[in-house]
């Protein structure tokens, strides 16, 4: 499943080796280090598969691979999925087709004549609380065998058939709780404002203008819009760009979206984690998925940082990964970015590091 935020899941891996004839070394120092932390934590960790692509501005600078992947090949990204999700929604928000405050009960009146929920509160979830993971939806049917094990076909989004089954519990706590249905639910969102596919409206809302191309992995479309993105890592690094003012993509940042604080400046907001940075902002998120079933069986991850609003790196592997493989990658990447050794020294705890506590 989409990884939960605090979940470690550890994985056996055999040795791939970096590189390829087709990928040149990069002449930017600060992506050639990055190259080459990347290369070394491939060999730690014993990553079978990956690509790396690594991006300053508009321009890439890097670039990576092992064994199967490339950094041009679409491959399913899972919970980085939630980050176009969010971009999606916050480009409706600035077109005034959509609030933050609008609640899915008047959003999705069809669907909730047709499934009452248990608990009628549902209906007043808003945007902002599903997109910032606190709309007190505390069942999540695809974190276990709720939605694995019914007879859904897994090539098909079925976002109403996944909402209901979470609907069908009362709700908790409006607190901080990762929940893939929150995304399931804009999914479901998006092709009601916009009488479009989700799919079809999002790639052409917040890829297409970036010069990036995806698509929602066929064998998996049940991910929708929650984990359901395959996309490859240098198209990933180029959706990225929605994120930089310099490129006027939005019209809106940070500071004007929904955001749930942790506490010591971390944030979850549309879809991703973020930390200002001056007058800038840090953003990242991590992404995992497998599944071994006699209908599939798959294993896979992925992982973005961006720094300042500007550098940013995406990199995706298979097997998934253990939550230290995947902290450490963040923090070898970072250090190896900004040549420093006065980063904190890394533990894992609550699935924060202390790195990304600093960042």
């Amino acid at each position: 499943m989409p990884k939960r935020f605090v979940r470690m899941i550890i994985l056996a891996a055999s040795l791939g080796g970096l590189g390829s004839p087709a990928l040149a070394a990069a002449k930017d120092p600060q992506a050639a280090r990055m190259e080459a932390a990347f290369k070394t934590w491939v060999a730690k960790w014993g990553v079978q598969n990956t690509s790396l692509a690594i991006m300053r501005g508009a321009k890439l600078i890097g670039q990576g691979q092992t064994g199967d992947y490339q950094p041009d090949e679409d491959v399913p990204v899972a919970s980085l999925s939630k980050a176009i999700t969010g971009v999606c929604v916050a480009r409706l928000v600035e077109a005034k087709q959509l609030k933050y405050s609008d609640t899915i009960g008047k959003l999705l009146k069809p669907y909730f004549k047709a499934d009452k929920p248990v608990d009628n509160a549902a209906k007043q979830i808003t945007i902002a609380e599903l997109l910032t993971q606190t709309s007190g939806i505390a069942y999540d049917p695809t974190q276990g065998t709720g939605v694995f094990s019914g007879d859904y076909d897994l090539t098909k989004t079925n976002m109403p058939e996944q909402l209901t089954l979470a609907l069908q519990r009362p709700l908790g706590a409006k607190t901080f709780f990762y929940n893939n249905i929150n995304y399931d639910a804009l999914g479901m969102v998006i092709e009601a404002v916009t009488d479009k596919p989700y799919e079809t409206y999002c790639a052409k809302t917040v890829l297409k203008p970036a010069g990036a191309k995806a698509r929602l992995n066929p064998p998996l479309r049940i991910l929708n819009a929650y984990g359901g993105w395959k996309i490859s890592a240098l198209n990933y690094t180029r959706f990225l760009e929605n994120l930089r003012p310099k490129s006027k993509f939005m019209k809106s940042g940070p500071a004007k979206w929904p955001q749930y604080s942790f506490g010591n400046g971390a944030y979850y907001s549309i879809g991703m984690f973020l930390r200002q940075n001056g007058s800038s902002y840090n953003f990242w998120h991590d992404g995992a998925f497998s599944m071994n079933s006699p209908l599939i069986t798959t294993s896979f991850g992925s992982y973005f940082a961006m720094w300042a609003q500007d550098l940013r790196f995406v990199a995706t592997y298979a097997p998934r990964l253990s939550g230290e493989a995947v902290n450490e990658l963040d923090y070898v990447m970072y250090q190896a970015a900004y040549a420093t050794s006065k980063a904190p020294e890394l533990t894992a705890e609550s699935g924060l590091t202390p790195l990304r506590q600093a960042r």
